[in-house]
């Protein structure tokens, strides 16, 4: 429905004497406003945004002064984005400014300037002499003088990336903390931690029950109901929310930071981000309220999807699940162990034997030690999120509803790539052009050819790397994409099963094998996440499949 000013435009004049009423903006759901047009939408954010004036939020009177610079905070976002976020698992958030120490902090420093001084020299300090001190507190087990070092406002916040990447190989929850429970905020989402008798932090959610909690870069950490909100716009919430894959905030005004609001399903609408007066953030873009309502519903449906795909290789992860390589090897034999997985799990036997190696077929849990290629990783992550696994131990087995090898029967990279160009219903595929296949030894070209590819990447897709390893053979590996960057949509945070099953940063996966390229990247139908095809439909992609593998006989349809 077009609001009356426009009515008016087209010929469908009010009655006389009675003027139009003014376009408004239309609240679409929780923190989500539609606008008719540009000069509506200015109005309405710069009567609505309430953003306070830098110096206001800033200012403590700790002496000596906080030698850290306060920048606004899409300046802080870039500078992590393109630095530390290449090497290290960091969770991207837009605050207003740099995080600033908060009440409990400066008090903490008030009643402690020895340490306040120790601070403000590590804040000050170059590179090299801000990890020799992580490492002399961490040797001391200085657990107060190490939270006072590297927490602002609770941030886990070190600005030089190099320091950065330090820190998150070193220091953990339990060299923070003996707080028998703790708070961790990342991603938008806040998490209850308690300590058990080795000092290790666990979740004690349904999904994460007992998993130990890790710290990684930019996330918020403090003892529990002592973290405030803090002043930023909270991104990560929001895409999830409503179904966004990124929103591209710009340069801040009166009337918010302008903004551009990017769909899950790659529509966009331009609009603004503001701050209400309790310091929450309100998404306005241009649109009409109703169609704006249908791509929200639909892609919040989408993301949804896609998040529990992930959510599946988040229990591979926290089940350690291994790579299907044998501990004693006779040439290559990658992929040898699974088989004799299948096969001691369905004859009840709790062992198997390869190379005079025993393999357990359970975990300390109960769980199976399914073993893993790279590419199973990917399919076991769809086959899984569909409700097809192997039972725990004593658990009774129910009948598999779903088996991904239906649609790619052999476990290779190549027959993925294969089914998601015979087969786009179920995946798409997208080949790189020549210009964007960069090895990651020439690291800065290959994050500008990944800038580049921002926009053709989503969380849940398949990336496929291919090149030399150290064995002077071309490989495949195939990992998820499981976090982009909130504001530019880059891949910053992946999952796959180098070793065991884990979550990288691009410098974790690539490191090892410099002279290996992004090739592709697979995209999974979330229509058929949600109701996949009849077994019969793969029959053609099953032909392809062993077309691809050399292999004469064909399978006939069931």
């Amino acid at each position: 429905m077009m609001p009356p000013a426009a009515d008016a435009a087209v010929g469908q004049s009010p009655d006389v004497g009675i003027a139009p009423e003014p376009a408004e903006c239309t609240a679409v759901a929780e923190r989500l406003w539609a606008c008719p047009d540009d000069d509506t939408l200015t109005k309405w954010a710069t009567k609505n945004h309430h953003r306070e004036p830098a110096e206001s939020s800033i200012s403590n009177a700790l002496v000596p002064p906080d030698p850290t610079p306060i920048q606004d905070g899409l300046s802080v976002y870039e500078d992590f984005l393109n630095g530390a976020a290449h090497r290290t698992r960091t969770h991207l958030e837009l605050w207003a400014n740099t995080p600033t120490y908060n009440a409990n902090e400066q008090a903490f420093f008030a009643e402690n300037p020895t340490i306040w001084k120790a601070v403000a020299e590590f804040r000050a300090a170059d590179a090299r002499e801000q990890t020799r001190l992580i490492r002399s507190a961490l040797h001391a087990k200085d657990k107060a003088l190490l939270r006072a070092m590297v927490l602002r406002d609770g941030v886990f916040f070190l600005r030089d990336a190099d320091v950065a990447v330090y820190a998150s190989k070193y220091v953990g929850l339990r060299q923070l903390f003996d707080a028998p429970e703790i708070e961790l905020h990342r991603s938008g989402l806040r998490y209850v931690l308690k300590r058990d008798n080795s000092g290790n932090y666990l979740h004690f959610e349904p999904l994460l029950d007992e998993a130990v909690a890790t710290l990684h870069l930019l996330d918020r950490v403090g003892p529990a109901g002592e973290l405030a909100p803090i002043l930023g716009y909270g991104l990560q919430a929001m895409r999830r929310q409503h179904g966004l894959s990124n929103v591209v905030a710009k340069e801040e005004t009166e009337a918010g930071r302008k903004a551009s609001a990017h769909f899950f399903n790659g529509e966009v609408f331009e609009g603004a981000l503001t701050l209400d007066s309790k310091g929450k953030s309100v998404l306005a873009v241009v649109a009409n309220p109703q169609h704006l309502n249908d791509v929200r519903d639909t892609n919040v449906n989408d993301r949804a999807t896609t998040c529990g795909l992930l959510e599946t290789t988040d229990l591979m992860v926290r089940e350690r699940l291994e790579f299907d390589e044998p501990k004693v090897e006779y040439g290559q034999q990658d992929g040898r162990l699974r088989p004799r997985f299948e096969k001691a799990y369905a004859a009840g036997e709790t062992t198997y034997t390869m190379n005079g190696v025993t393999y357990k077929v359970f975990d300390a849990k109960g769980r199976p030690r399914v073993p893993q290629l790279c590419i199973d990783f990917v399919t076991d992550a769809v086959q899984r999120s569909q409700g097809s696994w192997w039972a725990a131990k004593g658990e009774e087995s129910a009948p598999a509803p779903f088996n991904i090898r239906d649609y790619m029967q052999f476990r290779t990279v190549r027959t993925l790539l294969e089914l998601g160009r015979v087969n786009p219903s179920v995946a798409t595929v997208q080949s790189l052009d020549p210009d964007a296949v960069v090895p990651y030894e020439d690291r800065t070209r290959f994050f500008e050819n990944l800038w580049d590819l921002r926009d053709e990447v989503r969380e849940g897709d398949v990336i496929v790397i291919y090149g030399l390893r150290d064995d002077n053979q071309n490989h495949f590996h195939s990992f998820y994409v499981r976090e982009t960057d909130p504001i530019y949509g880059m891949p910053v945070i992946l999952t796959a099963n180098p070793g065991f099953a884990r979550i990288q940063s691009w410098h974790e996966v690539m490191w090892e094998s410099p002279k290996r390229s992004i090739r592709n990247i697979v995209r999974w139908n979330p229509d058929w996440l949600r109701s996949p095809a009849a077994v019969d439909a793969a029959f053609q992609v099953r032909r392809s499949a062993q077309r691809v593998a050399g292999e004469d006989q064909v399978p006939q349809s069931k």
